[in-house]
């Protein structure tokens, strides 16, 4: 009788425990109803910004539903205690997930995901709003961050290389990337625009656009690694000004934190501990957090290690390690290209405060003297801004320190705008003329031919 009693309360037990499980999963799937990629896109203004979270939460609450449904049949046709035990701790484990998903729709993921190798890299098959992206200064809040299947911000393109077709990668920084720019405003997408139109050894071009925001020597040479499956037929490193000090600040297998508030991600070698801190909901309120309480701060880091690099010789005892572990990099870079049998050339990038300013021209001295030494093609484009932007002048801030109100000191300012949106990165117009030389380039290096003779004479 005892026992007959027992069991009956067991199954009393398992039968409310599934009945509840059971209609928690018919909530979860009216909530699935709710949050979704098509209601999204009614009651979520930025739904854009956040269409991936959205993806996320629907395919999550429906799988989530079905192992609901799952459990609470095993739970009500098992008589082992077992079964009840470890349903209910199924059901506890997937109510959290469920809820870290529900986070992830107002903290929402960035354009970067964490690497284990590369720290971050930019995620496949991205469309966001620069505004959202929240790097740099963008003239065009809704102009749209895409990414291609390889995380590239770049038109997609098959990795096969067809036989009459013309690649080269550029590897690089937020400049590379194009910061705030659609991907048709870039250099490499208006390159590439100037060979099709122009070039006629090749057929077919594609000009390959790996720059990553954040990324410094180290990261690009792997990038450049990776990008050997492409089949490429020269290689460009854009060489920002914050190239030599980004690791320092950041990375913390050089001396950085391990924290990068502007691409929000956390540093980690276990695969899973970097997905746990970036890739859900309560990590991303942690980094939220923390991004924006350190964000000034490091800011004003970033400011300072460029006017550090440019003003301060390379032997500098602050700048010796920084120089040497950059070079390295650079050193390996050639070597990859030189076993490879594939041209790299080296695009110097100054900011606005290096132009007309021989004293701040320090990192440029340093990279023409090793291309030298090294034999690698470079094309520095400071003398280029100077004779744009200045005509040959002081520097804005040399003629503007004692009056800036005066018409030639704002005739000044307004050059300076067409060419840079900030003191580092470029407009449409820096593009255009850094494609244009680069097209000046190839020709030169006969990789491809030019039958236009107008335009030739023109540009001349």
């Amino acid at each position: 009788m005892k026992e007959q009693l027992m069991e009956g309360n067991e199954k009393k037990i398992r039968e409310k425990t599934a009945g509840f499980i059971l209609k928690f999963a018919v909530l979860v799937w009216l909530s699935a109803f709710l949050i979704n990629p098509w209601m999204g896109r009614l009651w979520q203004k930025d739904f854009i910004n956040y269409k991936d979270v959205f993806e996320i939460y629907f395919l999550s609450a429906l799988v989530i539903g079905l192992i609901f449904v799952i459990t609470s049949s095993v739970i009500l046709k098992s008589k082992r205690e077992i079964w009840l035990n470890l349903g209910i701790s199924i059901f506890i484990v997937s109510v959290i997930i469920l809820l870290d998903r529900f986070i992830l729709l107002f903290t929402g993921l960035p354009v970067w995901k964490y690497d284990p190798d590369l720290y971050f890299r930019q995620r496949p098959n991205v469309e966001k709003t620069w505004r959202y992206v929240g790097i740099g200064i963008v003239k065009n809040q809704n102009e749209l961050f895409k990414t291609n299947r390889y995380g590239q911000h770049d038109d997609d393109f098959p990795l096969k290389k067809e036989s009459n077709e013309l690649r080269g990668v550029m590897l690089g920084d937020s400049i590379a990337c194009g910061d705030g720019l659609g991907i048709e405003d870039t250099f490499p997408q208006m390159l590439e625009q100037e060979l099709n139109n122009r070039d006629t050894k090749f057929k077919k071009h594609q000009i390959i656009n790996t720059g990553v925001h954040g990324y410094w020597t180290y990261q690009e040479r792997r990038v450049m690694e990776e990008s050997l499956i492409f089949r490429p037929d020269f290689f460009a490193l854009g060489f920002a000004m914050n190239d030599v000090e980004e690791a320092k600040i950041f990375d913390k297998n050089y001396g950085g934190p391990g924290f990068d508030p502007f691409r929000r991600v956390f540093q980690s070698r276990s695969r899973f501990l970097g997905y746990l801190l970036n890739e859900t909901g309560f990590g991303r309120l942690m980094i939220n957090y923390k991004s924006r309480k350190i964000w000034m701060e490091k800011v004003k880091e970033n400011i300072d290690s460029i006017e550090r690099t440019a003003r301060r010789l390379p032997s500098d005892p602050e700048m010796e390690d920084q120089w040497r572990v950059t070079l390295t990099e650079l050193d390996k870079m050639k070597l990859i290209a030189d076993k490879q049998g594939i041209p790299l050339v080296i695009l110097i990038f100054p900011v606005f405060e290096q132009l007309g300013r021989k004293d701040w021209q320090n990192t440029q001295k340093m990279l023409i003297a090793y291309a030298k030494k090294r034999d690698i093609d470079y094309l520095d484009f400071t003398p280029i801004f100077e004779e744009k932007i200045l005509a040959g002048g002081l520097s804005l801030l040399d003629k503007c320190e004692s009056d800036s109100l005066t018409l030639e000191c704002r005739q000044l300012a307004e050059k300076y705008y067409e060419y840079y949106t900030d003191g580092m990165h470029f407009t449409p117009e820096s593009n255009r003329l850094v494609a244009q030389k680069l097209f000046e380039y190839l020709e030169k290096k006969g990789l491809i031919t030019v039958k236009d003779d107008k335009i030739r004479d023109r540009r001349r």
